[in-house]
């Protein structure tokens, strides 16, 4: 256990796996932090924007083209982020600086970090031994169980890379659009009301993979949740509330009285911190509706005007969310077999795995007709959707054997339907006459 050291006014206890203590003051930590965000983000946008640019100039050789070139030009980019950021923030942020990669290093400050007593900050280590280094910050002179909730429900989130992940996903999504412009699949917009039509697009784009990130983040607050009931059991959730109430005031009776955003990032129920369940906190809505939200706009994104994508983009909402809520239910009778937990729960996994393969087959059809990329994309999305799996179930077995059930239920299910189509169009058209 570490124990919480006492400070002069305005420091903060900085206290790494070797137990020494050092103090910093809090305007210090969060100049030195936005200091090597700011100036990796800039050095970084400079070098993929105006250096390789000039590096294929000067060494007259042309950028890859296609699908494949945009994919190369992707890993490039974020591992350019990656060595940047990595190395800015390990030299400047003292906490971290001579941290060994792979460690927490703990600090314990007046609760200007952390919301009801915690908070988590990931940094890049540049190293084969481990990719990280973290901060847990923990508030000051919290009760002794509130303090290894607090501990335990973070370290969970630095075990996930919850930080790290949502961290990388803006520069990966940047170097994803950056690499298709200079690969030529999106080239420069024209002039004119075409240029808002390309701009309303990538709008909507930007839109649903904002509204994704919400049960992402709600997800991983779960996930963390789930752990500290491991460690606490039943206690785990009184001993939440009275976090909230230490953060909130004594108004909050249950996590439903905390405030709006406290609710939005961690849910509204938190009844992870009492099942046990990671997915058992979040609604039953919350998968088909994004979900559906962001197969629609995948879709539009073939609209060759504003009035085809106002078309597109509501009919596909709508059959989209249909289609995703009959899958989950079709896969349930298997995701609870392996999932388990709770009804909630394993009900929100079959929505889960059924939104990422209609997502996955929505990527494959925009591919069409060409097979080499789509074979990529059917590649990509199996592995993203075995590591989402292996991440709730934990051994890589399991999780190989659902996502082969589970997907070729899904093949299954889309052959059955295109079969009765092909049957009612070719079978039926001249023997009844409104086919």
């Amino acid at each position: 256990m570490y124990s919480i050291k006492q400070s002069k006014s305005q420091k903060l206890i900085i206290q790494g796996r070797s137990g020494v203590a050092q103090s910093l003051t809090p305007v210090r930590f969060l100049l030195e932090v936005v200091f090597a965000v700011v100036t990796s983000f800039v050095i970084w946008i400079l070098i993929i924007i105006d250096g390789i640019p000039f590096l294929f100039h000067v060494l007259n050789l042309s950028p890859p083209r296609g699908v494949f070139g945009a994919l190369g030009l992707t890993v490039l980019f974020f591992a350019l982020w990656l060595v940047i950021y990595g190395s800015m923030a390990s030299y400047i942020i003292e906490p971290i600086r001579g941290a060994k990669p792979g460690s927490i290093t703990y600090i314990y400050d007046e609760g200007v970090y952390g919301g009801y007593g915690g908070k988590v900050i990931e940094f890049f280590a540049l190293s084969l031994k481990s990719p990280y280094k973290a901060l847990i910050f923990i508030r000051k002179g919290l009760p002794t169980p509130v303090f290894d909730l607090v501990k335990a429900h973070e370290e969970a989130h630095v075990r996930g890379h919850h930080s790290l992940i949502l961290i990388s996903s803006v520069p990966f999504i940047y170097s994803l659009l950056w690499s298709l412009f200079m690969s030529g699949i999106l080239t420069a917009p024209p002039r004119g009301p075409v240029f808002v039509f390309i701009m309303f697009k990538l709008f909507l784009l930007l839109l649903a993979l904002g509204f994704l990130s919400i049960p992402v983040m709600r997800v991983f607050e779960s996930k963390a949740d789930a752990a500290t009931y491991r460690v606490f059991g039943d206690r785990a959730y009184d001993y939440l509330v009275q976090a909230l109430r230490l953060a909130y005031g004594d108004r909050v009776r249950s996590p439903r009285d905390a405030p709006f955003m406290d609710r939005l990032m961690h849910t509204s129920s938190r009844d992870a911190a009492r099942t046990g369940d990671p997915l058992s906190s979040i609604g039953l809505w919350e998968f088909p509706v994004v979900f559906s939200f962001l197969a629609a706009v995948l879709v539009s994104m073939r609209a060759s005007s504003l009035a085809v994508l106002s078309l597109l983009l509501p009919a596909f909402l709508l059959s989209s969310l249909i289609v995703i809520v009959l899958l989950g239910l079709v896969f349930l009778p298997v995701t609870k077999r392996f999932y388990g937990g709770t009804r909630r729960g394993y009900y929100n996994f079959s929505f889960l795995l059924s939104g990422i393969y209609t997502i996955i087959s929505y990527l494959g059809a925009l591919a069409f007709p060409d097979f080499a990329v789509m074979v990529l994309v059917l590649v990509v999305g199996l592995a993203l959707a075995f590591l989402v799996i292996r991440s709730f179930l934990g051994r890589a077995g399991s999780a190989l054997k659902l996502l082969l059930i589970t997907y070729l239920v899904f093949v299954g299910v889309n052959a059955l339907i295109f079969s009765l189509l092909l049957v009612r169009v070719v079978f039926l058209r001249g023997v009844v006459p409104w086919i």
